[in-house]
């Protein structure tokens, strides 16, 4: 009965795991501050797709952290931040995209 518990837990351990390392990657969303235009997280997530990275969690907007000048026109900071598998990271470079968190 041993045996077959431990197997049980173990089929349910692989199972459950993918392989996959996931990690963040971000890029401007090229907004400016008292203006309308940004990128969108849907073309973002487009560009990444083009490039061959698949996302596996939807992205999110976020702040760079950074800190910025208070002024109409001044970029707003607001980023999309995308969860990918490790393996991608090369070609999320190539697109434009960086390690997350910003403030490595």
């Amino acid at each position: 009965m041993k045996r077959i518990l431990s197997g049980v837990l173990l089929f349910g351990l692989v199972a459950c795991t993918d392989g996959a390392q996931k990690i963040e990657v971000w890029h401007s969303m090229s907004g400016r501050q008292c203006e309308q235009g940004r990128l969108s997280l849907s073309e973002l997530r487009q560009s990444l797709m083009v490039s061959g990275v698949r996302t596996m969690d939807a992205g999110k907007v976020s702040d760079d952290g950074r800190a910025r000048v208070a002024m109409c026109g001044a970029p707003d900071g607001k980023v999309g931040v995308f969860q990918i598998d490790k393996s991608d990271l090369d070609r999320a470079r190539q697109a434009g995209f960086e390690l997350w968190p910003a403030r490595q």
